[in-house]
């Protein structure tokens, strides 16, 4: 300042230009879809010198997670060497964060209670959640949404990117905390973008392809001139070097033959104007000085647009005896690849046709809705409504329902009048998951009984729930399936497991029907046990009420020495369960192992589709169930071999059931029936919907 200068412009200059090392911090709302490693919310922080914003992910609210993802965010800035030596937090600031910041020797500052202006961090999220969404509505609509926290890196780069930094402003906030950001090293692409990525020789088979399909989710900044890569297959991320990139939304930049005309005639017009010397023996395109500045003139000129010839309407021509438009089909959203031609019967489709036809000539019959009376071609449906009351009556359909239909819990069926097969199939389960019952089921080992004091102290006890149903359909029909309960337990690696879908299902039984000519045919396998067979890297505890236990579990491993004051039995979970995280990923792993010994492979490119490298052999898997086409006896022979070396299963070798679907098969006639019989009226006792007295038609679809 000058001697000028007033005293306080000087305060107003120290106070502005000074660096001051604050930040503040505070969480966002959840996020609405849970990503692969279990994040659900954002930790943004806000550093008030760089005018900079960084958003972490993490799990969940507790404290531990906080402080976890705050300790990232302090390492980031003390990466560029202004670490902030205050933070501003909420005011419902746990005491592990503070005793972490006193740990770093770091100040915080608590906001006054129900004021929420006085954080800065509550509008750095607004401008964050604002620049991510933007980064979400870009991304290619397949993209797996669960996989969003791998595009935070990118979104906290380009963020800083945009925004100037409060203390000079003429860097960005990114350059004032690392540095000016190198495109030419460090290349960015649309986060979100569909891309093959180059496999070397050395890393694939013989005849594999070359490459593999996967999707850009940020840059590798410790690597020159790669990026960050996420592949489904492995449900891993991967740096690579090498990528053909394939957008959808946002289109890449190209040269198109108008550049290269516009090139060529600027390029002629600098020669003209201004003649090279015929001495030099080298060939020069041109004075660069001239292109640039005809390029420029050629951009900022405006475009002649070439003149749109009239169009002609056309005429509608009518006809005397007009045809009846078919019904046009629903449109399949978001699909790349057409779906094949569904089989459909000749004759059924004829008659269709000629109702179809009949209905429009003949006149609008129109009924009077406020009557009493009803047409004659009403009271079958009258009828088959009196018959969906009567299924409600058939008996197997209110084992786990009361009167009202309201579903039974566990303590309820132990104690109702078919308590002792409750009891048996409680029995079974238990000494399934642990090392047998009086009953001789087969044990898994998956469970031990232990006693309080030997659960570590650093790991966490959940609760276990029994989930009761009637499985007609399966070998034990009263079924109790004790799952553990996930959502209190945390999960490092990505959970997802593939798994087919409707549309591939459909797709195999099309390919049976149109293969059966050729001896195709079609079985569905239930694997038993399937998620009760794969070993973890680290136990997991639970703990059941000691009152469920039935009595031949309490004698065969002495509960009653383990129980706990509080009536609780603890339980070291040893390999995958129902209702763990990870145990969906870990038996899907497993059995992929398993299959690839024998030759079976997962078909890329598809959620669930399997076939054989030599034969014919083409499979569904969906979780433990498996739609199977084959052709010959011993293809079906070596497929059941590979699968019954590792599992127990049960077969339908008619294939009438998969998935809770029924299957008609109609091979000489080229057709198959799927239907799900029974599930209306179960959906409506479920959601005990009353049936009218008085049923009330009309003669259009009800909106």
């Amino acid at each position: 300042p000058s001697p000028n200068t007033k005293t306080h412009d000087i305060i107003y200059i120290l106070y502005h230009q000074e660096p001051k090392n604050i930040g503040y911090i505070d969480l966002t709302g959840r996020f609405p879809y849970k990503s692969g490693k279990g994040n659900q919310y954002i930790l943004v922080a806000y550093h008030v010198d760089a005018n900079a914003i960084y958003g972490q992910a993490l799990k969940n609210r507790e404290s531990q997670s906080i402080v976890t993802a705050w300790t990232t965010i302090n390492k980031h800035f003390a990466t560029a060497a202004i670490q902030p030596n205050t933070y501003v937090v909420d005011n419902e600031a746990s005491l592990d964060l503070k005793n972490a910041m006193n740990k770093e020797k770091i100040e915080f500052q608590l906001v006054p209670p129900n004021n929420h202006r006085a954080n800065q961090a509550e509008r750095a999220i607004q401008t964050f959640k604002n620049h991510f969404v933007a980064i979400l509505s870009s991304v290619d609509p397949d993209f797996p949404l669960a996989q969003w926290d791998l595009l935070l890196e990118q979104a906290n780069i380009t963020l800083n990117l945009l925004r100037s930094a409060r203390s000079n402003p003429k860097l960005s906030a990114y350059a004032y905390l690392f540095g000016n950001f190198n495109f030419q090293k460090t290349p960015l692409a649309p986060p979100g973008t569909r891309v093959i990525a180059y496999t070397p020789p050395h890393k694939r088979n013989t005849w594999a392809p070359h490459g593999e399909e996967g999707w850009y989710v940020g840059p590798a900044m410790s690597h020159y001139r790669c990026v960050t890569c996420y592949f489904p297959k492995t449900r891993s991320t991967r740096i690579v070097d090498t990528v053909r990139y394939f957008p959808k939304v946002i289109p890449f930049p190209k040269t198109s033959l108008e550049d290269h005309l516009r090139q060529a005639s600027s390029d002629i017009v600098a020669i003209l104007t201004r003649p090279p010397s015929t001495v030099s023996p080298a060939l020069e395109s041109g004075d660069k000085i001239n292109n640039a500045l005809l390029t420029l003139a050629s951009i900022f000129k405006t475009a002649e647009k070439i003149p749109m010839l009239p169009q002609v309407k056309d005429k509608k021509v009518t006809s005397p005896h007009p045809m009846p438009q078919p019904t046009p089909l629903p449109r399949v959203h978001n699909k790349s690849t057409p779906l094949p031609r569904v089989l459909e019967r000749p004759s059924v489709i004829e008659k269709l046709k000629q109702k179809r036809w009949q209905r429009a000539q003949a006149p609008t019959k129109r009924y009077n809705l406020r009557s009493t009376s009803y047409p004659a071609s009403y009271k079958a449906k009258a009828a088959q409504t009196l018959l969906a009351q009567h299924i409600f009556t058939m008996p197997n359909i209110n084992h786990i329902y009361d009167t009202n239909g309201k579903r039974l819990t566990v303590d309820n069926l132990l104690k109702g009048p078919q308590a002792n097969i409750w009891n048996k199939s409680l029995s079974m389960e238990l000494g399934r998951l642990a090392q047998g019952n009086k009953y001789g089921v087969s044990a898994t080992n998956t469970i031990t009984f232990i006693h309080q004091h030997e659960v570590p102290t650093s790991e966490k006890v959940t609760y276990a729930q029994c989930v009761c149903d009637h499985r007609p359909l399966k070998p034990e029909p009263y079924r109790i399936r004790i799952v553990v309960g996930g959502d209190k337990l945390d999960c490092d690696i990505d959970a997802g497991a593939p798994a087919t879908n409707l549309v591939e299902f459909k797709l195999l039984l099309n390919s049976v029907i149109s293969e059966s000519k050729r001896g195709a045919k079609f079985l569905s396998c239930d694997i038993k046990d399937f998620f009760l067979a794969s070993p973890m890297a680290k136990p997991r505890y639970m703990k059941m009420k000691f009152s469920i236990f039935p009595q031949d579990i309490i004698e065969r491993y002495s509960l009653t020495t383990k129980v706990t004051p509080d009536g609780y039995i603890y339980i070291k979970i040893n390999k995958g369960m129902y209702g763990l995280k990870e145990a969906a990923v870990l038996a899907y792993e497993q059995l992929s192992r398993f299959f690839n010994t024998y030759g079976y492979h997962h078909v890329p490119g598809t959620a669930g589709v399997w076939t054989h490298k030599t034969k014919p052999t083409v499979f569904c898997l969906c979780v433990d169930d498996i739609a199977l086409k084959y052709h010959s006896s011993d293809d079906l022979h070596h497929f059941l071999a590979a699968l019954g070396n590792h599992y127990k299963y049960h077969m339908d070798k008619e294939g009438r059931h998969y998935m809770g679907l029924t299957l008609d098969w109609h091979h000489a006639a080229g057709y198959v029936d799927v239907s799900m019989p029974g599930y209306i009226p179960k959906l409506l006792q479920r959601l005990q919907h009353p049936t009218p007295s008085r049923p009330e038609y009309s003669p259009h679809d009800h909106a």
